[in-house]
């Protein structure tokens, strides 16, 4: 197998339609895929072990989520600058000591080509009146409650179901 063509189809400013031409057996087949921006996200614990939440409405699924805080990366600013400023403009929490790298993963590499970065600190302050960006709505909850939201479906999204895994393994959570 290997790829004979790329035709690039710029979108929108948030995604690009990529078509591969691949040669296999004398054949070619076009493979489609989407490139879009790498993100980042962070479990951040507050100081009543509290995974801190936020809960917005998501056009492409026509329903409201509870998430990860995080974003898309910035080019300018790299992951972890990026997980810094978000979870403080998304629920008002400031970091006040470590961060960590927790995972690096490929969201879907079949039909997806961006990264997601997954953060961890548990050293976190609320730095403003809890007032946040409009339509985001921070949510608190027990680590536990959290993880038995996702083993009853009602917290989805994989990248942040992955990064909790890792975190459980890692012994952070």
């Amino acid at each position: 197998m290997k790829i004979t063509n790329v035709k690039k189809s710029v979108l929108s400013n948030w995604v690009t339609l990529t078509t591969n031409s691949v040669e296999y057996n004398n054949q070619v087949e076009d493979y489609h895929s989407f490139e879009l921006h790498d993100y980042t996200s962070i479990i951040a614990i507050n100081n009543s072990r509290e995974i801190v939440l936020v809960e917005q409405f998501r056009p492409a699924v026509n329903k409201t989520t509870l998430e990860l805080p995080g974003g898309i990366v910035e080019s300018d600013e790299g992951p972890k600058k990026t997980v810094i400023k978000e979870l403080f403009e998304e629920t008002g929490y400031m970091i006040e000591g470590d961060i960590k790298l927790i995972g690096k993963i490929d969201v879907d590499y079949g039909r997806i080509k961006n990264k997601a970065f997954g953060y961890f600190t548990k050293e976190i302050n609320l730095a403003t009146n809890g007032k946040n960006t409009e339509g985001i709505k921070t949510v608190t909850m027990d680590i536990d409650q959290c993880l038995n939201m996702a083993l009853d479906n009602k917290f989805t999204h994989s990248p942040h179901l992955s990064f909790l895994l890792l975190a459980k393994i890692k012994e952070l959570i």
